[in-house]
């Protein structure tokens, strides 16, 4: 049960993460759209980059939601931080100032707490995948094998 209830919890915290941050993206279109271009990286396709990057994470939290699709979320969310994240580390490294893109509060976090904020949802997915438990489906042909 404990288990169940730790996947529940680092679920919940995905799920609202994602919708959170893709609400606030897509409530501040422009100034996120304009953000993305100030980055040297994402400067020649931030059009696309500003609405992929909500629109993915919307998905991503629906796909959390569902039984069915939780593993795929739970793999996309650790894939989604891991990228983030390096983000972050090329900004850091090797960009001058760029304005943090990110939606609501985490926008006003600096670019050291925010990867520390990212490498902790890195582990967290991680720790998901490990505490996934697919659900027993019964298999019909598997049935009639036994």
């Amino acid at each position: 049960m404990r288990k169940e209830n730790l996947l529940f919890a680092i679920v919940s915290l995905f799920v609202l993460l994602f919708l959170y941050t893709a609400m606030s993206k897509i409530l501040d279109y422009n100034e996120f759209r304009i953000q993305l271009g100030q980055s040297p990286l994402l400067s020649s396709f931030s059009g696309y980059a500003a609405w992929l990057v909500p629109t993915t994470e919307l998905v991503v939290a629906v796909m959390l939601i569902f039984k069915r699709s939780r593993l795929a979320g739970l793999y996309a969310s650790f894939a989604l931080m891991t990228m983030f994240s390096a983000y972050i580390v090329s900004i850091t490294r090797f960009g001058g100032f760029v304005p943090c893109s990110c939606g609501g509060v985490l926008k006003d976090m600096s670019w050291n707490a925010h990867l520390v904020f990212n490498l902790l949802f890195v582990t967290l997915g991680f720790i998901g995948i490990l505490l996934y438990d697919p659900p027993h489906i019964c298999n019909p042909v598997v049935s009639k094998i036994r």
